[in-house]
């Protein structure tokens, strides 16, 4: 009967030492791809073409909410602030990361918050909240995004939707 528990506490040592480990390793996961998408916001951001490339494949396809299939410079034309960057935040959140291989599958959403110009001065605020799907591969051990696609944008303006 000791042998039994003994192998039970055994069992349950290593079955809780694993879970830790996969909790860590889920964590340094979460952390180094929050690191790639804070890279690509701020090449793109500062229109670092080069720095853009070290993110990005070279075959990147971006897949937008209306169905357009873009490539890297039509995608980075399309997002690129048409406001000073003083009036924008953006915050990603990534949802589920599951990984196989040398790929990994992001699903993450990204808020972005805007104030507008407006002739009374008050300015406005725009709200874009866009739910998409990333994959990135490894290459020569480097995590490069080769595919956006975005299933949904939502945006508001003053909190009302925008038709």
């Amino acid at each position: 009967m000791r042998s039994f528990f003994v192998h039970l506490w055994c069992g349950l040592l290593i079955f809780t030492l694993a879970g830790a480990a996969q909790a860590a390793d889920a964590e340094a996961l979460r952390q180094l791809f929050t690191g790639r998408y804070a890279a690509l916001q701020s090449a793109i951001t500062a229109h670092d073409n080069r720095a853009t490339g070290a993110v990005l494949t070279p075959d990147f396809v971006y897949i937008d909410h209306r169905w357009r299939s873009l490539g890297a410079v039509e995608m980075i034309a399309e997002i690129l602030p048409a406001f000073p960057l003083e009036r924008k935040t953006s915050t990603i959140v990534l949802q589920s990361i599951n990984l196989a291989g040398g790929a990994a599958r992001i699903v993450q959403r990204t808020t972005t918050s805007i104030r507008l110009p407006a002739a009374d001065r008050r300015g406005r605020s725009l709200l874009r909240v866009a739910l998409s799907t990333d994959i990135w591969i490894k290459i020569n051990g480097h995590w490069r995004l080769q595919r956006r696609e975005t299933h949904s944008l939502n945006e508001l303006i003053d909190g009302k939707p925008v038709k």
